[in-house]
């Protein structure tokens, strides 16, 4: 389940007391991102898959990518990073990334897929965040914007370091719970562990 990082700002915004958070967007949705990053877990962003057109060697990838999981040839060979560090020298079934576009060392036309961690977007464009880390990303928008008035001598130290403590604090809670077992994984883990014991008895 995603929510919109909108409403993540809209929650930032009450509770700053922000009369015209519009002007810091850019800003949130930045720091947004980057909480999502350090919270770091395996769900935090989608999996995806996508065809790309090839030409001239090279194709452009998708601008909601965060990731590059695999690369596959039309062929059905997957594709490896080339180690090279003369990129035009590759040979063979690899790949190489520059800026928004992946190049290849095998594929001068064509297709290739790829599968990838990608962002989702609301209707409206927004990116979403995995739901249950709302608190910790509006805490570190909060401590971010917070950081700023510090600098400039606004407000005093302390102010910072406790928004920096809680944010270190909810990060790692939403890390945690991503790595909890879902409900059928816990399910599986009491039968096995039920089984365990009545075998020893």
């Amino acid at each position: 389940m995603q929510v919109s990082v909108r409403r993540i700002v809209g929650n930032v915004a009450r509770n700053l007391g922000l009369s015209n958070p519009s002007e810091h967007l850019e800003a949130f949705i930045e720091w947004a991102f980057e909480a999502e990053q350090k919270i770091g877990s395996f769900t935090t962003f989608t999996e995806k898959e996508s065809t790309l057109t090839v030409s001239g060697s090279k194709a452009l990838l998708p601008t909601d990518l965060i990731k590059l999981i695999d690369v596959k040839g039309s062929n059905g060979n997957f594709l490896q990073p080339t180690q090279k560090t003369f990129k035009a020298d590759a040979s063979g079934d690899k790949y190489w990334i520059v800026g928004d576009y992946i190049h290849f060392a095998s594929i001068s036309s064509g297709s290739a897929s790829i599968a990838y961690k990608g962002l989702n977007t609301d209707e409206e464009g927004f990116p979403t965040i995995k739901q249950g880390h709302e608190d910790a990303v509006a805490q570190y928008i909060m401590w971010r914007y917070k950081s700023i008035e510090y600098y400039e001598g606004k407000i005093a130290r302390y102010i910072v370091q406790d928004l920096e403590k809680r944010w270190y604090w909810l990060c790692a809670q939403a890390r945690g719970n991503d790595n909890l077992p879902s409900e059928a994984e816990m399910k599986n883990i009491a039968s096995y562990w039920n089984t365990f014991i009545s075998e020893r008895e």
